[in-house]
């Protein structure tokens, strides 16, 4: 009888820990974030010493006009002893509307430039910028919430944030990236986000879509238990299909990843995701190997931000022969306030290709139909605006890129350079 004592208290203790490590109320949701605290009529008024003082909010939106001037030494990104340079003028106005409530935060943004060369540059003198994007966050109840996040853009200049493998002028080409994700909160400390992305690239000039236009459609599933205040761990699948209307590169992957977000201060998060990927190609047989991706956001003080962002994985290659690659992406943004006045950023893009080798069997003979190389590319910007007025500012600015590879004839560097004037309402 002493026996059955000592293990009944023992086993209620474990049972009571169990029930209060995930259904106990908790202030923290998993991945760290404040529950959604619904506000009465009462806390949305302004108070009484305020009421018929004429004070209104500030407009919710923001426009924003450039005048530049430039200089360009490679504007065709061209190989070495090819180079065409000229001077340009460029001018582009963007629209940005903010709206936001205890449940809801809505975001819009539309904008275009145009970049006119004064030394024509094959088929026309000018760059096109036009570019869209559409951001809501809607807590439907305290443990539903929907997140959309849409981006359009139709331009002319390789954009290396996109990911998209180009990283060349290749005429003007439409990029499309758009994601959707529902989340639930099943405990306090247990969560799923459910998503679904759809990617479409796809080029004027037939030559280059013929290879590159694709739309990817990926459905995800996110498994998430808070086990610290600050940390999350995750179980991640993706399943991902790729469709080329031109060419037999279609493939579907699976990914199998694991991870976990952690807050080491308000201002200082990361987060990582690893694991394997499988991918199936229609006409490239089937290829696997480890799949990385990373997310390092800092505030220091009020004046300076970071932005860090890494993956690892299998893409489709950008050359028409080399189908498959695996490619190695880093990208940084640092902004710093340095004075009232004075703001400086600054973008870093780095990009590691490996292209496989191409092969074919001929009577129990292996021949190399194009052989395996390498490519890193690189692409930093700097811009630096003095603020004359809260509204006109003076911005000067640098851009490089460099291609280096084992194929000589895909290399080139750029160099432009550029000053004018800012306004922002």
């Amino acid at each position: 009888g002493d026996v059955k004592n000592i293990k009944t208290p023992k086993i209620g203790f474990l049972a009571l820990a169990a029930w209060l490590v995930c259904f106990h109320p908790q202030l923290v949701k998993a991945g760290g974030e404040p529950l959604p605290v619904e506000l009465s009529a009462e806390e949305n008024e302004p108070p009484e010493s305020e009421l018929g003082l004429g004070k209104f909010s500030r407009l919710p939106f923001q426009l924003s006009a450039t005048l530049r001037e430039g200089f360009d030494d490679n504007v065709g990104t061209a190989s070495p002893g090819s180079e065409q340079s000229s001077w340009y003028t460029s001018a582009g106005a963007d629209l940005a509307y903010a709206f936001g409530s205890a449940r809801a935060q809505l975001s819009l943004s539309a904008g275009g430039a145009i970049n006119y060369y004064y030394k024509r540059i094959g088929t026309q003198n000018y760059d096109i910028d036009y570019h869209a994007g559409f951001k809501l966050n809607f807590q439907v109840t305290p443990r539903l919430a929907l997140a959309l996040n849409l981006r359009a853009a139709y331009q002319t200049e390789p954009d290396f944030g996109f990911g998209i493998g180009f990283n060349r002028r290749s005429g003007n080409y439409f990029y499309s990236d758009n994601t959707g994700t529902v989340t639930y909160l099943w405990a306090p400390r247990f969560d799923t986000a459910t998503s679904y992305s759809v990617v479409a690239v796809n080029f004027d000039d037939a030559a280059v879509g013929v290879f590159e236009d694709r739309i990817e459609n990926t459905f995800g599933n996110e498994f998430r238990f808070l086990i610290w205040p600050t940390t999350t761990i995750a179980a991640d699948y993706r399943f991902q299909m790729v469709s080329y209307p031109h060419t037999t590169r279609d493939s579907t992957t699976q990914f199998f990843l694991g991870g976990f977000d952690h807050n080491f201060s308000p201002r200082f998060n990361i987060s990582l995701r690893g694991g394997e990927e499988f991918r199936s190609y229609q006409a490239a047989g089937d290829k696997s190997g480890p799949y990385f991706e990373g997310t390092l956001n800092y505030a220091v003080g009020k004046r300076t931000t970071v932005s860090w962002n890494n993956s690892y994985g299998i893409e489709d290659s950008a050359v028409t022969v080399n189908t498959t690659r695996t490619t190695f992406r880093s990208g940084l943004q640092v902004s710093q306030k340095v004075t009232p006045k004075i703001t400086a950023t600054l973008g870093f893009n780095y990009e590691h290709d490996e292209n496989e080798a191409v092969t074919e069997q001929f009577f129990g003979f292996t021949f190399t139909v194009s052989p395996a190389f390498r490519e890193n590319a690189f692409d930093v910007g700097f811009n630096l605006r003095y603020a004359i007025t809260p509204h006109l500012g003076i911005d000067l600015g640098y851009d490089r890129t460099q291609i280096a590879s084992d194929i000589q004839f895909r290399e080139y560097s750029r160099n432009r350079f550029y000053g004018g004037l800012n306004f922002t309402f």
